[in-house]
């Protein structure tokens, strides 16, 4: 009976980890598109210009694995003096400006912010989901979590082959534009849910 009551907060939760699939491979299965944007020469593989331009995306991949690390300890603590909700809603709306951070600097260091806002996001924000699952759920609390398990699953199979697509077409942006519309559905999902 309490599945039923907070099921938009389930499928909210849900959602912000097929969201969270595709924030922790989206540097990394454009790296080369991404490091063009900021400014590198991609055309030689092996020149130290593309190798400069590779590791700026992999700083960037760091600085989210940073974010991720310093805000797991602080979330729990602020979940529970201002709540999950609102925390949900926060990590949303870090995501869309990381997103959007991602779709349009021409800044390595901007993208390596924008990484680090993700991670906190993630860590901070949106792991505050996990207990609210469990709660939703009391029947089975494992496996509302697998849940979310299975969803970041999910989207690490799916994305990268929307990535090979639309990069075959020329279309790379909406490998960036995909996540920053999912963002905003969470984002609606987190203020609509109980």
């Amino acid at each position: 009976m309490k599945a039923k009551k907070y099921l938009l907060s389930i499928i909210c939760v849900y959602f912000c980890y097929l969201t969270h699939g595709i924030q922790a491979i989206i540097l990394s299965q454009n790296n080369v598109n991404f490091a063009k944007q900021w400014g590198f020469n991609m055309s030689d593989p092996q020149s130290a210009a593309y190798a400069a331009g590779i590791a700026a995306v992999s700083t960037a991949v760091a600085w989210t694995g940073f974010g991720k690390f310093v805000s797991v300890w602080i979330g729990g603590e602020i979940s529970d003096r201002v709540g999950r909700k609102k925390l949900m809603i926060g990590g949303a709306i870090l995501y869309i400006i990381c997103f959007l951070g991602f779709l349009f600097t021409s800044s390595a260091v901007v993208a390596s912010i924008c990484g680090f806002v993700a991670g906190v996001a993630t860590s901070g924000f949106w792991a505050s989901g996990y207990p609210a699952v469990q709660e939703a759920y009391p029947a089975a609390p494992g496996s509302a979590l697998i849940g979310i398990k299975f969803f970041v699953s999910l989207s690490g199979m799916v994305y990268p082959l929307l990535v090979v697509h639309n990069a075959s077409n020329g279309n790379w942006k909406l490998n960036v534009i995909i996540p920053v519309v999912l963002s905003i559905v969470c984002l609606v999902l987190a203020i609509v849910a109980p």
